[in-house]
């Protein structure tokens, strides 16, 4: 609640977005949930338990978010975390708030609080993040979360620019950005036993438009505080470590209506929250009202790959911020396909592709023509290097910065097009798909459709980060 802005301007967790199907609730075949929850770190009193009318053995009135019987009983943290994810017949539950001081005084934001247990015998970590967090490698978290939330949530792109968005970073650390959005609330973990995807839910703001207007007003001017989108989705970031090696800071820009709220009256204009009785219940800016998931194994197979987690300014969509944590593993990502481009922001290179089967040209429709670019600049796909045949990797000559796929004769308008992808090192990789105009050449060699994948290293690539 910003009091969560000032205080929580909408919980969740992200990098990339997704994971099982929504509704299936743990307990369902092949769900399991977090097993011994306890809480721990540096600063392990730090939390605040609250509980929901879907929390068991509590008593609590239909959609209200309410402190559970004793807020700091450890023994509530199992009931609370027990809800799933929305549309019905899941229902988010309570939540378990980390590192609570930082909404009530008195906060110390060099310690952390961690919520920790087992699933599927792999330990579970996930904690609150400290002031280092934000301010190492000059600010690099704070500058890329805010740029992925700008991008995201279709900003207007002056807020890009150096001249604003320099500023902006400093309003945000000034006003104590990075604190409001360090103490996760989390309301759900479980795991898929056949894909080991972990899910996390964290309860937040439906729509953080106005927090967000309050908060920067007076830091930034005016006529930026009325470009501000009416509807803006932006969760707080969580550290989590599930699998060893692959942990990283999480944070989400897509919510589900949860159904539910807190009495927010006073902390947030418009919001009455508790039961449903009149037309002010539930907004979209009460505390509570939007369910943020997100699985950190994402990705590894074409069953269930990243799917865009924004859109970006000129209409294409974000691929934000994705770890890659070995280069031998195939990343896989399920953009929609009509004529694109792929460019990576920031992060490694490509060395390898993997295209899917029925969608090209030859026999069985299963070969592709691949281009690279002549010239470095990502948009004159003229160089053949060969032809890929679908379910084999097509390793390219070195570690390149874009390429081209051609021959897409079976591909409709709209049809999954999951493509796997390997890296030549570890760290951030953050893509864009933007629509392309296929180049006369490619035309001539009778290509469908072009995909290109690419960065512009001359103003856009960055060192790659490992998480």
């Amino acid at each position: 609640m910003l009091s969560k802005l000032l205080v929580k301007i909408a919980l969740g967790v992200g990098i990339p977005l997704g994971s099982l199907s929504l509704g299936v609730m743990p307990g369902a075949a092949g769900i399991v949930p977090l097993l011994n929850p306890t809480i721990g770190g540096t600063n392990p009193t730090d939390f605040f338990l609250r509980c929901a009318n879907t929390t068991p053995g509590v008593s609590v009135p239909a959609g209200d978010v309410l402190p559970c019987p004793n807020p700091t009983d450890l023994g509530f943290v199992d009931e609370v975390l027990q809800g799933g994810p929305v549309p019905p017949p899941g229902n988010p539950g309570g939540n378990v708030e980390l590192a609570f001081s930082s909404e009530v005084g008195g906060f110390d934001f060099t310690k952390f609080t961690s919520l920790e247990g087992t699933i599927l015998g792999k330990n579970f970590f996930a904690r609150s993040l400290v002031s280092d967090d934000w301010s190492a490698n000059n600010n690099a978290l704070t500058k890329q979360f805010l740029t992925d939330a700008l991008v995201a949530n279709n900003f207007n792109p002056i807020f890009l620019t150096p001249a604003v968005f320099d500023p902006l970073v400093s309003a945000f650390i000034s006003l104590g950005g990075p604190q409001r959005f360090s103490d996760p609330n989390i309301t759900y973990v479980f795991a898929d036993d056949q894909t080991g995807d972990l899910t996390v839910g964290l309860a937040g703001l439906l729509n953080s438009s106005q927090l967000l207007k309050q908060f920067f007003t007076g830091s930034i001017p005016p006529e930026l505080i009325a470009l501000i989108p009416d509807v803006v989705q932006v969760s707080e970031v969580v550290y989590l470590d599930y699998y060893p090696g692959k942990a990283g800071y999480f944070y989400s820009f897509a919510a589900a209506n949860s159904g539910q709220s807190s009495d927010d009256q006073g902390a947030i204009p418009g919001c009455n929250g508790g039961a449903p009785s009149g037309v002010n219940d539930f907004l979209a800016n009460c505390s509570y009202s939007g369910d943020f998931q997100v699985s950190q194994i994402v990705g590894n197979t074409p069953n269930n790959p990243v799917l865009p987690g924004g859109t970006t300014p000129d209409g294409g969509f974000l691929f934000p911020n994705f770890p890659v944590f070995d280069t031998n593993q195939t990343i896989w990502f399920d953009p929609p396909v009509d004529n694109y481009e792929f460019e990576v922001l920031s992060g490694p290179l490509f060395t390898s592709v993997n295209l899917p089967p029925g969608l090209g040209g030859g026999a069985g429709n299963n070969f592709y023509d691949i281009f690279l670019d002549d010239g470095g600049s990502c948009d004159n796909f003229v160089t053949s290097i060969g032809t890929a045949e679908s379910g084999i990797p097509f390793a390219f000559p070195g570690a390149v910065p874009c390429f081209a796929v051609t021959g897409l004769t079976s591909l409709q308008s709209g049809d999954p097009f999951v493509v796997g992808l390997t890296f030549d090192s570890t760290g951030l990789v953050t893509l864009t798909k933007t629509p392309q105009v296929v180049p006369e050449p490619m035309t001539l060699l009778g290509a469908a459709v072009a995909m290109g994948f690419g960065a512009q290293f001359k103003r856009k690539r960055s060192n790659s980060q490992d998480k």
